[in-house]
């Protein structure tokens, strides 16, 4: 007995012994803490991803991301290495991020070789995949005190990101030198004001004059190739619609329901001296037709839509002071556009004048007759000194340096989204305000699974569709929010079915090609679907019965894989919920693809018997899905196997007959 006690005890302590013997060494291959970053920052943020942007100290390190959910790094996510080098990369590294997880806070920093950067650790929070509320901070006019109070003002109010509108450094070389441009990001993002802040809050950033070269800065600015070209290498920019390399920076992306455009008004712009024709643009042509179709685009999709524009709109002084009032044909051509194409819940954001200054629309009347105005706010200034430019505002024009903007959207998926433009000081005080209640009719097609799968309302992340130009069926709604419901019947339009574009056919069995499905598509898109087959309330990997299969405009006829126990024997029925989703472009990752909202396409949710002859279309309640036989007999039958199961446990446990 003593042998067996000892024995026992020496299986237990020896794998303590050998971890004991491994620590050192465990401890020793532990990544090390030591800083070999100049700046860091992060920006192109999404529901599931971001782009973060390093540059070294010195060539030869060949550095990777280590990103986490965690503060400590645990389960991390790595990015490929890349190796830093002065004469190719100028040390100056871009890493893509992607497959996150929506409205999630990540921590990253660098790693060299098994040392991990201690100067720079990050952080940013991923947007969401449905329409919810955030704010955001923005400005323009740094000057060259880079680490103003200011910075740490706007950081201390954790913006989802911050927008900048130009005169990010002040760059006055108007030579075509990348190097200086690169100097006088390193000199930017170097300072401690302006790299904490930068550390902890993704950038979106446009440029005005002081940092693309020359003051009233145009297409002519021999600078022009060199400001193009450096800015791609540092800044972590969204998609350049124009492409890569000597091209300007105009772009856009969405934020729940609100959708950015950003104008490049200096590279394309051409002098303000030339004369106010129908041939001077501040856009160019390229540009204007461009911003023209994503107000087309976003008009009926998104019912916030805001312009970031680096220079003032509203100006009728009559002086050409580097604004849109040099370029008055152009204005007006532009806000004919908006009026005449009832682009509506657009906001304007300008920079460039060094003063919080906000208007209603009154003052803003450019379209043919007056038009009806849209809302403006000038975004203050960071750090040059105040000036009054242009002019009036409703609410009011408040010059001065130290000062920011906040933009806050609240958005709860309904039919309001509440927008209020906030203009703040160096101390966190506001001084101009205005809020914008926006009604908008409700935008998103939504399922409508019973509640008990927790994938069809917004807090459940439930699947949604933003109306656009592909669906199933003959129609397509929208609604509030998700609507569940025990008969997967919920989501309809005027009290007529909207889901009407799935249709069984034939007769089921289990097995591959078991069940056939007639689809109704309306325009080109993947189909994919989901059966809840062992009724847990889920969809499990087994039950992702057709995946990113591609339909053409028309009726076509799918098929799906059956898990076995589908179909009943005999003249039984079984009851069971499905799921169909049509996208505009394959699912990332289709078996997982059952909730979260996403651009265009529609979910269809079913409830469905199966016999062995035939399929139908169940508006049953749960309770009343199977008959009262049937449940008997399934308990008679747990019974019986349970009273095996159990007898069996107990042969096995006792102790065997003497010899």
């Amino acid at each position: 007995m003593v042998r067996r006690v000892l024995s026992g005890l020496g299986s237990l302590l020896l794998p303590l012994v050998v971890l004991a013997a491994a620590l050192p060494a465990l401890s020793q291959s532990a990544p090390q803490d030591a800083p070999f970053t100049e700046f860091t920052w992060s920006g192109a943020l999404s529901s599931s991803s971001v782009t973060i942007v390093t540059r070294l100290l010195a060539d030869g390190c060949n550095v990777r991301v280590v990103l986490s959910a965690s503060p400590d790094y645990s389960n991390p996510i790595y990015s490929p290495s890349q190796i830093a080098n002065t004469a190719i990369n100028n040390r100056v590294l871009r890493y893509p991020m992607s497959g996150l997880q929506p409205d999630t806070l990540y921590y990253y920093t660098l790693e060299c070789q098994g040392v991990r950067d201690s100067a720079h650790p990050g952080q940013f929070r991923t947007l969401s995949a449905v329409p919810f509320s955030f704010s955001f901070a923005v400005g323009c006019c740094v000057d060259n005190d880079f680490n103003n109070q200011v910075f740490t003002t706007i950081g201390s109010r954790g913006p989802r990101f911050f927008l900048v509108l130009g005169d990010m450094y002040r760059n006055l070389v108007n030579v075509n030198n990348p190097d200086l441009f690169r100097s006088a990001y390193n000199n930017l993002l170097g300072s401690p004001a302006q790299a904490a802040l930068y550390n902890h809050t993704p950038v979106v950033y446009v440029w005005d004059d002081g940092d693309y070269g020359v003051i009233a800065g145009d297409r002519t600015a021999p600078g022009r190739q060199a400001a193009r070209q450096v800015y791609q290498e540092y800044v972590p920019h969204y998609g350049l619609p124009a492409g890569s390399g000597d091209v300007p920076i105009y772009q856009a992306f969405t934020v729940g329901r609100v959708r950015f455009i950003l104008t490049d008004l200096r590279s394309e712009r051409d002098p303000n001296s030339d004369p106010d024709d129908d041939l001077k643009s501040m856009m160019g042509e390229t540009q204007k037709q461009w911003f023209f179709q994503q107000l087309l685009a976003a008009k009926d999709r998104y019912p916030v839509i805001i312009w970031a524009s680096s220079v003032p709109w509203i100006d009728d002084s009559g002086v050409t002071n580097d604004t849109w009032y040099g370029f008055r044909r152009e204005r007006t051509e532009i806000a004919n556009f908006i009026a005449g194409n009832d682009v509506h819940g657009l906001i304007l954001l300008t920079g460039h004048a060094r003063m919080l200054a906000i208007d209603d629309g009154r003052n803003n009347r450019y379209a043919g007759g007056g038009g009806v105005g849209f809302p403006v706010m000038n975004v203050g200034s960071l750090e040059q000194p105040g000036e009054l430019l242009g002019g009036p505002y409703s609410e009011g024009m408040v010059p001065g340096s130290g000062q920011f903007g906040v933009v806050s959207i609240i958005d709860s998926g309904g039919s309001q989204i509440t927008v209020t433009l906030s203009g703040r000081n160096v101390a966190n005080q506001e001084l101009v305000r205005l809020e914008l209640p926006i009604l908008t009719a409700p935008a998103v097609d939504y399922g409508d699974l019973p509640d008990s799968f927790q994938m069809t309302t917004l807090a459940q992340n439930g699947a949604g569709h933003v109306l656009g130009n592909i669906y199933l069926g003959s129609r397509i709604d929208a609604e509030d929010d998700g609507q569940p419901s025990e008969t997967a019947s919920g989501d309809d339009l005027l009290r007529q079915q909207d889901e009407d574009g799935i249709q069984p056919t034939s007769v089921w069995r289990d097995g591959a090609d078991g069940g056939v499905v007639e689809v109704v598509a309306h325009g080109r898109g993947y189909l994919n679907a989901w059966m809840d087959a062992n009724h847990n309330g889920g969809f499990d990997a087994a039950e992702h019965v057709i995946s990113n299969t591609l339909l053409n405009n028309g009726v076509q006829t799918v098929t799906l894989d059956l898990p076995i126990g589908t179909v009943p024997g005999g003249s039984e029925a079984n009851a069971f919920y499905l799921r169909f989703r049509y996208f505009a472009q394959p699912a990332a990752n289709p078996a997982a693809a059952y909730d979260g909202v996403v651009d265009n396409g529609e979910v269809e949710d079913y409830r469905w018997a199966i016999t062995r002859s035939a399929v139908t279309v169940s508006s049953w309640q749960s309770h009343s899905s199977f008959p009262w036989w049937g449940w008997a007999l399934a308990a008679l039958l747990l019974a019986s196997t349970l009273a095996v199961s159990w007898r069996r446990l107990i042969a096995r446990q006792s102790p065997p007959p003497p010899p």
